[in-house]
């Protein structure tokens, strides 16, 4: 297996780690829960997921889309989301490594990292958190200054 494809795999297994990530981003922002405890939980019975079956898209395919404690149906949005973070990610690697250098590729997985959430939290519940769009524009604006700082041709 070639470098690129190595690369691609290992972007492929970042963006549904990150996609899935985001799916606890979506759910506790607007709820008012923390993103790093509780571990994550059945939002229907509440109970604790098990590293074993918190696995990207697998354990949803494994347990047919259910809990593994309640046996209640989980949305089919949340693989999907996993799934499309993957393909954007592969996707902006595939056709951004011959046109961006490494700092501008990780500078577009973090503004996408950020964006989707908010987009997905504005389309639910209509409004952006407010932390990540600060996180966002600040982000931006030392991209940009950077960017202008290091290649200015005066």
């Amino acid at each position: 297996m070639g470098d690129t494809n190595l690369l691609l795999l290992f972007i492929a297994i970042l963006g549904l780690c990150l996609g899935s990530f985001i799916n606890v981003i979506i759910y506790r922002i607007p709820n008012n829960i923390s993103i790093m405890s509780p571990r994550s939980f059945c939002v229907n019975c509440k109970s604790i997921i098990p590293i074993y079956r918190n696995i990207p898209i697998l354990t949803y395919i494994f347990q047919f889309g259910k809990c593994h404690r309640c046996n209640r149906k989980i949305s089919i949005k949340y693989p999907i989301i996993e799934l499309s973070t993957s393909l954007i990610y592969m996707l902006f690697f595939v056709y951004g490594i011959e046109q961006f250098n490494f700092i501008e590729l990780i500078f577009s997985f973090i503004i996408i990292f950020l964006l989707i959430p908010m987009c997905l939290i504005d389309m639910e519940h209509l409004y952006f958190p407010s932390k990540m769009l600060f996180t966002s524009i600040i982000l931006s604006f030392l991209y940009s200054f950077l960017t202008f700082w290091f290649n200015s041709n005066y």
